[in-house]
């Protein structure tokens, strides 16, 4: 949705939830919603998550700001990613969105989902995003890793954005928080680990290129984790920003370095100004996209 949001500027999101056959095992009591559900700002919060609550097997759309979208906690935006099922087929929904109480919740559905795909396919390739919405994922799946024995050690990782100027020991890079909070906390063999350098010394369009290629030798992203910034950008793509770009070098506007602000603030240091990141393009030819919003600041998003 915030992908769509950055070419047509517009509120609406477009979605299919969870296909729910009649009778199936998850249902307990209630009907199964058979018509296309509406959601508009002026329902309430009890009126959204009693539909929420009922399993829904046609897509829905929903219109509404953030007045509405503040009564939830947390949402999952889902690319063609079955709840509980593993992967779907390519004739599965295209979009599935899930809200959920909190961000706890939200970070256990969001490492299940991760598992399913690990486990069905060990040798997947993730994209992983920094920043604070996906720490509670990347910490349930370390506790399944070191609990239930997922392992992690065919499996290849793609950071998706990097500060220009600063190392991978810094501690407020995108880095620094991806080796923290998972990949120096399960078996990945760091030969199959590649993230974005923001000190690459060399040309940026050549070491960009580069990258790319990187992904494409590697068979491709099989599943892309994203936050998603306060003012609706994905990775450091801003609003506005071209659906056809790659990974590439970019200025972050003054929002985005504000809300970034506090970590840099406390190292006595400015929020850099440039960043690299994958492009939309790029984001959008994984295989799977799984998007994290959690939290009233991210309503408007």
């Amino acid at each position: 949705t915030a992908l769509r949001r950055q070419a047509w500027g517009h509120q609406r999101l477009a979605a299919a939830v969870i296909q729910q056959r009649e009778g199936g095992g998850r249902q307990q009591g209630g009907d199964v919603l058979k018509q296309p559900l509406v959601m508009r700002p002026q329902m309430a919060r009890a009126d959204i998550q009693r539909y929420l609550a009922v399993p829904i097997i046609q897509p829905f759309f929903v219109e509404t700001h953030g007045a509405a979208l503040e009564a939830l906690s947390g949402a999952l935006c889902l690319s063609g990613l079955e709840y509980d099922q593993g992967l779907p087929n390519e004739e599965s929904w295209s979009v599935l969105i899930g809200i959920l109480p909190d961000a706890h919740a939200v970070g256990l559905r969001a490492a299940q989902l991760v598992e399913n795909l690990v486990r069905s396919k060990p040798s997947a390739v993730l994209g992983l995003a920094a920043g604070a919405t996906p720490e509670a994922m990347y910490g349930e799946m370390v506790r399944r890793h070191q609990d239930n024995g997922l392992d992690f050690s065919k499996a290849s990782v793609f950071g998706l954005d990097e500060y220009l100027g600063i190392g991978a020991d810094h501690p407020a890079s995108c880095a620094h928080t991806l080796k923290h909070c998972l990949i120096d906390r399960v078996n990945l063999d760091h030969s199959r680990i590649c993230l974005v350098d923001g000190r690459h010394a060399g040309p940026l369009p050549a070491y960009c290129a580069d990258y790319e290629q990187r992904i494409q030798q590697a068979g491709g992203i099989d599943l892309q984790i994203l936050g998603l910034g306060v003012n609706g950008h994905i990775g450091f793509n801003e609003p506005g920003c071209s659906l056809a770009g790659r990974t590439h070098p970019l200025v972050l506007r003054a929002n985005t370095r504000k809300t970034n602000g506090p970590i840099f603030e406390k190292l006595g240091e400015e929020v850099p100004r440039a960043a690299l990141s994958m492009g939309v393009a790029t984001i959008l030819r994984a295989r799977r996209i799984l998007l994290l919003a959690t939290g009233p600041t991210k309503a408007e998003a």
